[in-house]
């Protein structure tokens, strides 16, 4: 739904150049049709197969399930005419058989015919009882007929039998085109700049006839490619049939970004952050180029970006689901190597995090101890301490695999633990070692901003320099590596005394404390992106021109 979103953005923004060109009315109305199927999948597939049956019983009976079902119905339906009828389109223009003048009335109205054909069909399937429901356990969309009904029997049929033969009709007229497309060159009445945009459409148009073409044979054919492979892979099978069907649906937005330029510009223009292709122009390179590149200190918040979003993705794929769902639920989950990848990419966040904010602590110190370095180039130290924590993190995670111990999910309790199964006695300080690097070194990074700030206050060399820009900078950096300590330090008290708390509190009072703490991370790790735009004011610059362009 958001790429389609995104597409039909695109067509409003470019619509001076999109109105000039007839043809993406196929686009635009193919991109309607498409998000009529893609509501049955949000609406209908996922709430039946993911949701306890026992919450929506009734949700099949009611008026807005029908109504889904219906729209699916008659985006599938109009879809399939939109392809036909853009195929017959292609078919006109490379057989010469209409003029050009007449272009923009052909398309309207195979739209017109399109939109028809899916209301008529749909309102012929209530006619004759005809309809569409959802089978939880094979996930499939399948339709129920009144079988006593000759006319039911009859309509389905037919539906069915024109459905299975319109891919082949397509796929036919496109071979026809691509034949034709040697004497359509040698046109002399049409520029070699039109001849290249027919082509373009041509080939758009035949990439979706293959897709439609896919769909088809998997949907019509099921039954035989499963007495093939295997009843016992049903469920499998319409998986992929249903992952293919939305795919289809998306491709059908996406091809206008592969085959139009004038739509790939404005995509690009979009994902940098820029009014116009020029360059260097508020774009995504100019926030790494034109502040991060030119300020070294930068690279560390670069680099915290980084390792704080290995721990956020350990929350959306390991925390969040088997704290609502349980571990019976996630039985298989839980064994698998993806689970185990998640953890241990969490772990060397954490630790490299860490480290990233010590180095940003000994920058300060190395700095303000030495007022004479500020103006000196810093670039090899930092990343002498970015590199450093980066083999912090992965050393860590190979030192927790040799000590036999690992990372699991208490889903009961919230948190994210050791394992500490078959760990001998003379390596338990292993434990004990980690723990005390998690408490000690937050203090130790308050102590050297402390240090730093008493060089400040108590320094003539420090009060004479107020006025410069370059040590207002290396101020700000400071105050910005500080605060970043500070919510270090508060998370390792939480963490640290976590047990001691457990004591005081009552069960489920401790069960909210941790979920808290689960929360605390996530503001803590958001607010690593969020401190780069308080204190830097290239980024902050940048940031308004993004929301007032």
């Amino acid at each position: 739904i958001v790429i389609k979103l995104f597409a039909l953005h695109t067509y409003f923004k470019e619509k001076m150049y999109f109105k000039k060109k007839y043809y993406f009315i196929f686009n635009y109305n193919l991109i309607f049709s498409n998000l009529l199927m893609n509501f049955a999948q949000i609406f209908v597939i996922v709430p039946l197969t993911y949701v306890d049956v026992n919450y929506i019983q009734d949700y099949p009976s009611t008026f807005f399930y029908n109504f889904i079902m219906e729209a699916d119905s008659v985006g599938y339906n109009c879809g399939m005419m939109l392809l036909l009828t853009l195929t017959i389109d292609r078919f006109i223009t490379f057989s010469n058989v209409c003029k050009s003048k007449y272009i923009k009335h052909r398309i309207i109205i195979f739209g017109i015919i399109s939109w028809t054909y899916g209301m008529v069909i749909m309102i012929l399937n209530n006619i004759f009882e005809i309809k569409k429901l959802y089978d939880r356990e094979n996930f499939c969309i399948y339709v129920t007929i009144n079988s006593s009904s000759l006319h039911s029997v009859i309509f389905i049929s037919f539906t069915q039998m024109f459905s299975r033969i319109v891919p082949f009709i397509i796929l036919g007229i496109y071979i026809f085109c691509i034949v034709r497309i040697k004497s359509f060159t040698r046109k002399k009445s049409m520029s070699i700049e039109k001849t290249r945009f027919e082509k373009k459409l041509l080939i758009q148009g035949f990439s979706f006839a293959m897709f439609y073409e896919v769909e088809a044979l998997l949907f019509y054919q099921r039954d035989s490619i499963l007495s093939i492979i295997g009843k016992e892979y049903t469920k499998h099978y319409y998986i992929v049939l249903n992952f293919f069907i939305i795919l289809f649906t998306c491709f059908n937005s996406v091809a206008i970004f592969i085959f139009i330029d004038k739509a790939r510009e404005h995509l690009k223009r979009t994902i940098f952050c820029r009014k116009n292709i020029k360059k260097n122009e508020n774009t995504i390179i100019f926030i790494y180029n034109y502040i991060i590149k030119r300020k070294p200190i930068y690279h560390f918040n670069y680099h915290l970006i980084l390792s704080s979003f290995l721990i956020i993705l350990s929350q959306f794929t390991i925390v969040i689901p088997l704290t609502y769902k349980g571990n019976e639920y996630f039985k298989a989950y839980t064994k698998s190597l993806a689970y185990e990848i998640f953890l241990d990419l969490n772990a060397i966040g954490y630790h490299c995090g860490l480290f990233l904010i010590l180095g940003i602590a000994i920058d300060r110190f190395i700095t303000f101890l030495t007022f004479k370095s500020v103006n000196k180039v810093k670039r090899k130290k930092i990343y002498i301490l970015i590199i450093f924590s980066w083999i912090y993190g992965i050393f860590n995670l190979i030192d927790t695999k040799l000590y036999c111990a690992k990372y699991m999910y208490n889903y009961s309790k919230y948190i994210i633990t050791f394992s500490y199964k078959s760990i001998p006695r003379e390596k338990s300080s292993f434990f004990y070692v980690n723990l005390i690097k998690s408490v000690i070194i937050p203090v130790a990074i308050l102590l050297l901003y402390f240090i730093c700030f008493l060089k400040i206050k108590f320094s003539k060399e420090f009060v004479n320099s107020k006025s410069c820009a370059k040590f207002c900078f290396e101020k700000r950096i400071l105050f910005q590596g500080f605060i970043l300590s500070f919510f270090l330090e508060i998370q390792s008290i939480l963490f640290s005394y976590s047990q001691p708390i457990s004591t005081i509190l009552s069960e489920s009072n401790y069960k909210y404390f941790l979920a808290f703490l689960n929360i605390y991370l996530i503001i803590y790790t958001c607010f690593h992106n969020i401190i780069f735009f308080t204190f830097s004011i290239d980024a902050k610059n940048y940031l308004k021109k993004f929301f007032n362009r």
